[in-house]
């Protein structure tokens, strides 16, 4: 929908109501990443405080951080010198520039508080040591997001990934 509709807004209860489904498993006997589940933490976020998941975004995190070039495109404007995001739009197996080329409002809405946050390189950099320097999360809380799945290697919204003799850590920002 998100590419025959390009400038729908989804409101993030229409895309849980519209595309989540039977669950894969219940509860405790098997593992899947699900964007769905940082849909349901921002919803969580704006009942509970009372203000939009952008309001808390900017105010207990980015701001505090001084991560002051990164947008959550659904609610920020977005400079022209943001990196463009490129992905196969019919199938041909060749990646196109999604983001010159398309309104991106329903595609950023569906992704919402799962995905839709756009920043530059150096911005980036700077949250990955704020994260993992205990910044951001207090100490248990980051041994539990370091602790990765057995099968994935994906832990609590981060990936560990072996390459070139080397442990990366980080996510593909993929949204699916």
């Amino acid at each position: 929908e998100c590419f025959t509709n390009p400038e729908r807004y989804w409101l993030p209860s229409q895309v849980c109501s519209t595309y989540v489904f039977t669950p894969n498993f219940s509860p405790g006997n098997g593992w899947k990443y699900s964007n769905t589940n940082y849909l349901l933490l921002g919803m969580i976020i704006n009942s509970l405080q009372g203000t939009s998941y952008a309001t808390e975004l900017h105010n207990r995190i980015l701001t505090p951080l001084n991560l002051m070039h990164t947008y959550f495109s659904v609610e920020d404007s977005l400079p022209d010198n943001i990196a463009h995001e490129w992905t196969d739009l019919n199938g041909d197996g060749i990646l196109e520039d999604y983001y010159a080329t398309h309104p991106r409002t329903a595609f950023y809405s569906m992704a919402w508080s799962a995905g839709a946050i756009f920043s530059t390189a150096e911005d980036i950099a700077n949250w990955g040591k704020a994260l993992l320097t205990g910044q951001v999360l207090a100490g248990s809380s980051l041994q539990q997001m370091l602790s990765f799945h057995q099968s994935s290697g994906y832990g609590f919204g981060i990936y560990r990934i072996n390459a070139a003799d080397r442990t990366l850590w980080g996510h593909n920002g993929a949204t699916a």
